[in-house]
């Protein structure tokens, strides 16, 4: 039980320092191998409540309930992948653009800490104030990572805002890639996770649901 606190207790004074961009936090996640843990632990859970924040769109595409749990649960770790991905493709560019001399390792768990603002991804569920929350905790995700690479390769903050962009920039021109058919992956972890053979945006969903009633109405009219 103990362990257990202590284990909770450092987890909260790692959010913390990394919610306030503190650098000292991701110098002393360098410093000590736990923390590898503790980020991979933030950035499930971050993904995690990120996902709930989106769940609306499960609803909109009538995910079935014994389906939906399953659902968050993939999403996460998809989300999760997507973070190791952009991980690496910033310790490339550091490599490339900058000679940055930094192990794989420790650009992810300092990427991983810097998603710990979306433990608070739920919140883009709220009526009126969720692209709101969504835009802010975004910002909020990119400034952290900046911190954190431009600690873990002490230099400054625009060679890491040029790595992490440049980063972005390389994943998404290699998923626009034909031979790599990430569409066709999507779908598939989409069928997979859900149960649910296409996926509807939100505005598609709406649409369909007005179609429906428009039907069932007419039916009504008719009888």
């Amino acid at each position: 039980m103990e362990t257990l606190i202590t284990f909770l207790d450092l987890m909260g004074d790692l959010i913390k320092g990394v919610l306030r961009l503190n650098p000292d936090v991701f110098q002393a996640a360098l410093d000590s191998s736990i923390t590898g843990i503790f980020a991979l632990v933030i950035l499930f859970f971050a993904g995690l409540s990120d996902t709930i924040g989106h769940s609306v769109v499960f609803f909109a595409n009538r995910v079935p309930r014994r389906r939906f749990l399953f659902a968050i649960f993939v999403e996460a770790l998809v989300f999760v992948a997507g973070v190791f991905f952009w991980a690496g493709s910033i310790w490339l560019m550091a490599d490339l653009l900058f000679d940055g001399e930094q192990s794989y390792g420790y650009v992810v768990r300092t990427v991983a800490l810097g998603y710990a603002p979306l433990l608070f991804g739920f919140l883009i569920l709220l009526p009126y104030l969720g692209n709101i929350v969504f835009v802010v905790l975004r910002i909020w995700v990119l400034l952290a990572v900046l911190v954190g690479v431009s600690v873990a390769y002490a230099f400054g903050f625009w060679p890491a805002l040029i790595c992490s962009v440049a980063g972005w920039v390389f994943l998404t021109f290699l998923a626009r890639l034909p031979f790599l058919r990430v569409e066709r992956v999507d779908k598939f972890l989409w069928r997979f996770s859900t149960g649910v053979d296409q996926e509807l945006n939100s505005k598609e969903a709406v649409a369909q649901y007005m179609r429906e009633v428009q039907s069932q109405k007419a039916n009504e009219v008719e009888q």
